[in-house]
């Protein structure tokens, strides 16, 4: 079995059309290794171009979705990568699609899609510097990092948090034993006691993390969606860049024009 190279995405800085150029060019990448993928394909939307929309179709049809219910959102199940006809319609479609993923033929996954674009990818250690070059190095961070970040978030975690359930479950132990003849109450004092010191430690704990910086939002709305800033890009509210309200209202198709939303950055951000 071949090693590959694990790799997360993160395509924040960029607008939707370079996020979908990305994602297919990833997509390729990943082509001739590719045995299956699965797909969910959302339907009435009126943003979709024609291209992605047959390609929507092909993958319907592929996948024997064809009810009146699949035209509004549909899971294509697994489909056969290596047939060139549904590879490049899961390509075309990609950008409107919410989850999906890829699988090579010895049983890995090897790419995944969120929310229309690539968001996961394995490669063969021979083809990194080709996905350097589609991605960006500053885009790219190793899974094994990422597995890392998360390891060390629980151990953190766990370690403030040890305490307090060890208080409970020693509470938890007293009120049992206070009906029976037994140290119960005492059992129950200790467990209060482990809760407080337990939350003392918590307290430290906070006091020792630096504070994070609060971004400076002006008051006032954005002049060309008419949204308060704190829901534009740079005030950690934002969708993608995207003015979080704005995104909020295409999803749920309460704008009335087709144009995605408003990507005005916050004053100053």
């Amino acid at each position: 079995m071949s090693e590959l190279a694990e790799f997360v995405l993160d395509l924040d800085d960029l607008d939707d059309g370079q996020r979908a150029e990305v994602g297919r060019a990833v997509l390729r990448v990943v082509e001739a290794s590719a045995s299956r993928f699965q797909v969910d394909i959302p339907g009435g939307r009126d943003d979709v171009p024609e291209p992605a929309a047959r390609a929507a179709e092909v993958l319907r049809q592929a996948a024997g979705k064809t009810s009146r219910d699949d035209r509004d959102y549909a899971l294509s199940g697994w489909l056969d990568a290596r047939d060139a006809h549904l590879w490049d319609a899961l390509v075309t479609f990609m950008p409107w699609s919410y989850d999906g993923d890829v699988w090579d033929g010895e049983g890995r996954r090897i790419a995944n899609l969120h929310d229309g674009e690539v968001s996961f990818v394995a490669v063969a250690i021979a083809q990194v510097p080709e996905l350097t070059a589609i991605v960006g190095p500053g885009r790219l961070t190793p899974w094994a990092e990422v597995q890392l970040e998360r390891r060390a978030a629980g151990r953190a975690w766990a370690r403030s948090h040890s305490l307090s359930a060890l208080g409970w479950l020693v509470v938890a132990a007293g009120l049992l034993l206070v009906p029976l003849p037994g140290p119960g109450a005492p059992i129950v004092l200790a467990g209060v006691v482990i809760l407080v010191v337990g939350a003392l430690v918590g307290r430290l704990n906070r006091q020792e993390q630096p504070d994070q910086p609060q971004p400076s939002v002006p008051d006032g709305s954005c002049p060309d969606c008419g949204h308060t800033w704190w829901e534009h890009a740079g005030s950690g509210n934002d969708r993608k860049g995207m003015c979080g309200e704005c995104a909020y209202e295409f999803e749920h198709r309460q704008r009335d024009t087709d144009a995605p939303g408003c990507r005005r950055p916050v004053p100053g951000a």
